[in-house]
């Protein structure tokens, strides 16, 4: 079994951590979103490397795309008198991608937004598979394509290559005696591995040379590569020989987790550098992040860096988009969002829309110069809260909660009460109560680097669990919110056989149920009696256990 565990987990070194712990070490910047050297207006320039002057032959170990991808054709162009409505009208077919692809294939026509933006869209819309079909002809043509553009392009077909890589390995024989699984490992899935890893390695390599947010596409797709061989091996079927025999199964698992310590941590160093490079455009909402996320959290349980997604908080109050920029601002991807829409200067509305998928810098550049408005300070600090909560980023929460203090101080002495301007995202006791939990999640871990390697940590700043747990407002909703919150971080940061801990947080979930409505209150009460549970098995087998 150990060449198995070698070929699984790479038997290669692993990146160096300082990669990744750059990507989350800057200092804060004056806009939540970080700045970038912009490349978008240099013109093709490639010839000091031939591998990125196009999209190169594929790898021959990645499967070929579907035959039910779209073509990418290049269209006759001319100018369109209603694009903008046709781009917004694409966008909102959301719920049908075949439809959505369509429209956006049509408005390849239209002279009014360039087309490798437009095709680039169409791949990031995409499944993710069927990209490089899409980018492809582009290169080819005559189509004449800025720095931003090309990298663009070349990242989105690279990912293409990525997402069918380490997918479908070949199936195991049906019988499953040692000598069979292990003629199945040595002639099948043994050189499939090989040759997949290979392959990921190759395409990573190349990412690695972009910059910006088409980097950060090539590293999340690599390490999702990657991660996914950790669940691939963790399926793979044991011999039967084991199977009545316990302590072989432990030592076989123990074995096969701490072979796969190499593999987990080159997916998760791409992966982070990856989200390190969403974070400066300012995502929030994305396919692509969404799954990085996710398997960061399946392969690393002990520090999920997705475990804030339950926490409850205010969210601006909700609006109907009016006109085609306001449904652009609400569909497309934050990346794509500075060439869809001319942005001469901040408006509420807008920023408001945007935030269902993200902040992109130069709205958050904009709202940072119109400090006489409340409203988009508001919207700025809000924005901030949601980055840190999404990329477990300490510093955002710390921004989030300086801005709102002097907005809210600012606000009581303009007009004594702290009210809100009619029509405004938040109310004050809103704000209020962001701020508290802004401060509590400042406790936590600065990175997800922080975050994977020692868990969640807030249990070492109690304290600041005692400004949600104490909040009172006059809606019950916020109440009951900060209760759950409180009792919510107890409960991912508890110490070791503390009886009296998990006491508390059943209380508060308890005292959250009663204030809060709907599925809000069951999720509550349910976690409420669990941790009950765990405080008095807890009890019951450390009884001197003590605070």
């Amino acid at each position: 079994t150990g060449l198995f565990f070698c070929l699984l987990s790479g038997c290669s070194a692993q990146r160096p951590a300082a990669e990744t712990a750059a990507a989350y070490s800057e200092p804060a910047a004056e806009s939540p979103v970080d700045e970038e050297e912009s490349s978008t207006s240099e013109p093709q320039s490639f010839s000091s490397d031939e591998k990125l002057a196009e999209l190169g032959e594929k790898p021959p170990m990645v499967p070929a795309p579907s035959s039910s991808c779209p073509r990418g054709e290049i269209p006759a162009r001319h100018s369109c008198e209603d694009a903008e409505l046709k781009l917004s009208e694409a966008l909102a077919l959301s719920e049908s991608p075949e439809d959505r692809d369509s429209a956006l294939a049509e408005l390849e026509e239209c002279q009014e937004y360039p087309l490798p933006w437009l095709r680039a869209l169409r791949a990031e819309l995409g499944d993710g598979t069927c990209a490089d079909v899409l980018v492809e002809p582009l290169f080819a043509s005559e189509e004449k394509l800025t720095r931003e553009q090309h990298e663009r392009l070349l990242a989105l077909g690279w990912a293409a290559w990525l997402r069918r890589l380490a997918v479908d390995p070949p199936p195991p024989p049906s019988g499953r005696t040692k000598a069979e699984l292990l003629a199945y490992f040595q002639s099948t899935l043994f050189p499939w591995i090989k040759e997949q890893s290979l392959g990921i390695q190759e395409i990573a390599t190349w990412g690695s040379e972009l910059k910006g947010y088409p980097k950060g596409v090539v590293a999340i797709e690599a390490g999702m590569a990657d991660m996914r061989f950790v669940e691939i091996a963790r399926r793979v079927p044991i011999p039967e020989e084991f199977s009545g025999v316990q302590e072989a199964v432990d030592l076989y698992y123990s074995e096969l987790d701490l072979a796969l310590e190499a593999r987990k941590a080159r997916g998760r160093d791409a992966a982070l550098v990856g989200l390190g490079s969403y974070l400066g455009e300012g995502v929030l909402k994305d396919r692509r992040l969404d799954e990085a996320r996710g398997l960061l959290s399946r392969v690393f349980g002990g520090g999920r860096i997705n475990a804030l997604d339950e926490i409850l908080f205010p969210e601006p109050r909700q609006l109907e988009p009016e006109t085609p920029r306001e449904r652009i601002a609400a569909e497309i991807p934050t990346p794509y969002l500075g060439v869809a829409i001319d942005y001469p200067a901040p408006e509420p509305r807008l920023v408001r829309f945007s935030l269902s998928r993200g902040y992109p810098r130069f709205f958050a550049q904009a709202v940072n110069q119109a400090t006489e408005s409340g409203d988009l300070r508001a919207l700025d600090a809000y924005a901030s809260f949601l980055l840190g909560r999404t990329y477990y980023q300490g510093r955002y929460f710390l921004r989030a909660e300086a801005l709102l203090t002097e907005l809210l101080d600012s606000s009581e002495k303009e007009n004594g009460s702290g009210g809100s301007s009619q029509g405004a995202a938040f109310e004050p006791a809103e704000l209020r109560f962001l701020r508290a939990l802004s401060t509590a999640l400042m406790a936590g871990p600065a990175t997800p680097v922080q975050l994977i390697a020692q868990g969640p940590i807030y249990a070492d700043a109690a304290a600041n669990f005692a400004i949600l747990a104490a909040f009172e407002s006059s809606s019950p909703l916020l109440k009951g919110q900060a209760r759950f919150d409180s009792a919510y971080l107890r409960e991912i940061s508890a110490p070791p056989a503390d009886a009296l801990w998990w006491q508390q947080a059943a209380k508060e979930y308890e005292e959250a149920a009663q204030l809060l409505n709907g599925e809000q209150a069951a999720v509550a009460r349910e976690r409420a009696k669990a941790a009950a549970e765990i405080g008095r098995v807890i009890q019951e087998e450390s009884p001197q256990a003590s605070p």
